[in-house]
């Protein structure tokens, strides 16, 4: 097994644990902030919801040992070429498992090939694994679900769109 497949084997085992105990964790304590509507089935609606993901982040972390961002420096940044950025925390310190992971343009785009090529690096090895990109780059609920705001939005920046 390569250092490749280990460490996503690694993510892998620990994003699943993590996703099942931050839902947990959320549906037991809603003053956290989470929205999400827990009536409806999974994947059948759209709600924004950056609490969730963070939290996912989170138990992501404690299962791998480390924050994100030394996860990624150690892992995914150096395989396509990252070499500078900034991830904020929160005052725990955790990096923010929603977002505001800082790029430089080249080191954006090289995020975005990473995914076109199905998790490979540019010399063709396996960084992220395929199965998860696909499914990280496959619609989960049907576009008429989504909140009407962001559709409106998208039909501003891109034009309206059928369907």
């Amino acid at each position: 097994m390569t250092d490749a497949e280990a460490s996503a084997d690694a993510v892998r085992a620990a994003w699943s644990t993590a996703a099942a105990e931050a839902d947990a964790l959320v549906r037991s304590r809603p003053r956290l902030g989470h929205t999400a509507d827990f009536t409806v089935p999974p994947g059948t609606t759209f709600d924004y919801d950056n609490c969730g993901a963070h939290l996912l982040g989170v138990h992501l972390a404690d299962r791998l040992g480390d924050r994100l961002e030394n996860f990624a420096a150690g892992t995914l940044f150096p395989a396509i070429g990252v070499t500078r950025w900034t991830w904020p925390t929160d005052p725990d310190g955790y990096n923010f498992g929603f977002g505001h992971l800082q790029l430089l343009p080249d080191d954006l785009l090289a995020v975005a090939r990473l995914l076109l090529h199905g998790g490979r690096d540019p010399e063709g090895r396996q960084v992220v694994a395929a199965d998860w990109v696909a499914a990280m780059t496959t619609a989960q609920t049907a576009r008429d679900t989504v909140v009407p705001v962001l559709v409106a939005a998208a039909d501003r920046i891109d034009g309206p769109r059928d369907g």
